[in-house]
């Protein structure tokens, strides 16, 4: 079953590459289509939603909800997109009801989960031996040995540390309407267990898609998604558990302080950080957009649409001092928000003279990213076993941080498609595109890209087959951009630093931590591609083959720089 979007895309698209970070429920997938573009600085697709950008990606989706996915990997599709499509653009596009077709689908998922394999390592026994043989006889007594051998002694971690994971998922979808309005609402409930003790992941959707003909020159629709995940505890420290003794006692029987490994390791105990700490991550996203398609005249239509993305992101851990000897109860907190919006609007001309079909698109959009996060530790708390990170008042020291950032966007674009007859096919795009991540005349960005095809399956000379009922051969070449560097980065910031002159007094003062970088300017992947596209057997079988070319320039690098030259780090664009 699919608990996750990114799930869709793995396995399944020719191109696009996905893996998982981790095996912990809830966490993203890395997807990158065919393969990196930047050194250091964005190769993750551009993730469109119902027309969109999606500043979360895909996160926060209900797979119920999605009626097709596709991505787009060559030039001159992604060049639509302009700067943003330079690494991939993936199409997401929900579902939406159907005219005279009520439906109510309720569903219930429910798994299990076990690690497929251990790793082999020795037990109580074994190990109790081999440090008698290292470290010499009598380093674990006879006694003690004999009692790891008939298991009265002895620590299992696998036994002491995983578990069976369980999983229910709940879906339920009301759809239907009339020939002038459709409708549907979903909701969605995810609780998953993993493998590991202690670490729980929630999910929590809801949706509601809204498809009305206000007038017959005026449609209207409306789509709102909200959605909320929950991380209880982020896992285990699998390497530092595969080297922790065995012969050990686990926790000391008077003060509850779980022991360290006497032998082999310094790393506090495994078992007592993950059943003595604790932390948990929530994520909050709305997603909301709404479309007016004016029909101005036969075939000239003017679609005006504005999306708005927010997410708040607060996270919490306790560090217990019961996980080993020496430590203290200390705490942390963090909290990002951040608000995207964007406007779009799109006037299209679309016309077919006999065999000649014509489609003309001029597009002019804004957009605006912004956020603030606010973080603060807390050290030595005083009474942390009560309160856990829910009082940093208690705590000995305490160290607060929190920062602002922006960046907005400006674009045009212009493309006209031309098809005669089916079988021969020209496109050509121009974009512009204006990032207040540059200095000066850097700002904009230009990014033109061209197509043509040709479908021999639709020639008058293969009309008596039927084999084939496509047979396209497509070539195409564009230029795209990326701007995918922190904002402010091209400019020259300063940092606080403390120094004590010698002194137990320590004095705040400046230094420039990054140097100016006005020159910085987009960089660029120039994209050659080749493919033929075929479908045979009454389109039963169907498969493409593509052979594509990309280079990148002007790369957008972070270079860090000497530390006598004082400064850390500057903004280049290299090759």
């Amino acid at each position: 079953p699919v608990k996750n979007v990114s799930d869709i895309l793995q396995g399944r698209t020719p191109g696009v590459e996905v893996t998982s970070l981790s095996g912990m429920p809830g966490r993203s997938a890395k997807v990158r289509v065919r393969g990196t573009t930047s050194i250091n600085k964005g190769n993750d697709p551009l993730y469109i939603v119902d027309g969109i950008v999606s500043s979360s990606g895909l996160e926060g989706l209900n797979p119920m909800d999605i009626q097709s996915v596709e991505v787009l990997k060559d030039a001159s599709s992604t060049a639509i997109y302009g700067s943003r499509g330079a690494n991939g653009v993936v199409l997401v596009t929900t579902r939406k009801g159907i005219a005279g077709k009520n439906q109510v689908v309720f569903d219930v998922q429910t798994g299990v989960s076990n690690i497929a394999k251990t790793y082999d390592v020795m037990n109580a026994y074994e190990y109790a031996l081999a440090l008698n043989d290292i470290r010499g006889a009598g380093t674990i007594s006879d006694a003690d040995v004999q009692a790891y051998k008939n298991g009265t002694k002895g620590i299992d971690y696998y036994d002491l540390m995983f578990q069976t994971g369980m999983s229910q998922d709940y879906k339920l979808s009301l759809s239907g309407g009339t020939p002038k309005l459709q409708y549907l609402v979903s909701a969605n409930v995810l609780n998953q267990d993993a493998v590991t003790i202690t670490t729980n992941y929630k999910r929590y959707n809801l949706r509601a898609n809204i498809d009305s003909e206000i007038t017959p020159w005026l449609n209207f629709s409306v789509k709102l998604n909200t959605s909320r995940m929950h991380s209880h505890n982020g896992g285990m420290d699998m390497n530092g558990t595969l080297v922790y003794s065995p012969t050990m006692v686990l926790r000391d029987p008077v003060t509850g302080i779980y022991n360290k490994d006497p032998y082999n390791s310094i790393k506090d105990n495994p078992y007592g950080a993950i059943v003595e700490n604790y932390s948990d991550s929530y994520r909050n996203y709305l997603q909301a957009n709404g479309t007016f398609l004016f029909k101005i005249m036969d075939g000239l239509t003017l679609s005006v649409q504005g999306g708005y993305n927010y997410y708040h992101s607060p996270s919490y851990w306790y560090i217990s001092r019961l996980r080993g000897p020496g430590g203290n109860d200390d705490m942390g907190t963090s909290s990002s928000e951040g608000r995207f919006w964007q406007n779009v609007n799109n006037l299209t001309y679309a016309k077919k003279f006999g065999e000649h079909s014509i489609t003309a698109t001029a597009v002019w959009e804004i957009s605006k990213d912004e956020g603030t996060s606010l973080s603060g530790e807390g050290k030595k708390l005083s009474n942390g076993d009560i309160v856990g990170y829910w009082n940093i008042g208690n705590a000995s020291s305490r160290d607060v941080n929190n920062s602002y950032w922006g960046s907005s966007m400006a674009s045009g674009l212009a493309r006209v498609m031309y098809n005669y007859g089916g079988r021969y096919f020209l496109t050509g795009t121009f974009r512009a595109d204006g990032s207040s991540k540059f200095q000066g005349d850097n700002k904009w960005g230009y990014f033109p890209s061209g197509a043509i095809a040709w479908d021999l399956a639709q020639e008058g000379f293969m009309k008596d087959q039927e084999l084939f009922q496509q047979l396209k051969l497509r070539a195409s070449f564009g230029i795209t951009g990326n701007q995918a560097i922190d904002p402010y980065a091209t400019l020259g910031m300063l940092e606080t630093k403390q120094y004590g002159w010698g002194t137990p007094t320590k004095y705040t003062g400046y230094w420039s931590n990054s140097y100016s970088s006005a020159h910085l300017r987009w960089e660029k992947t120039y994209q050659s591609n080749i493919g033929l596209d075929v479908a045979m057997l009454d389109n039963k079988l169907n498969f493409t083959v593509e052979y594509f070319k990309k280079q990148s320039k002007d790369l957008l690098f972070q270079k860090q720089l000497p530390g006598f030259m004082g400064a850390g780090r500057t903004n280049e664009g290299h090759g």
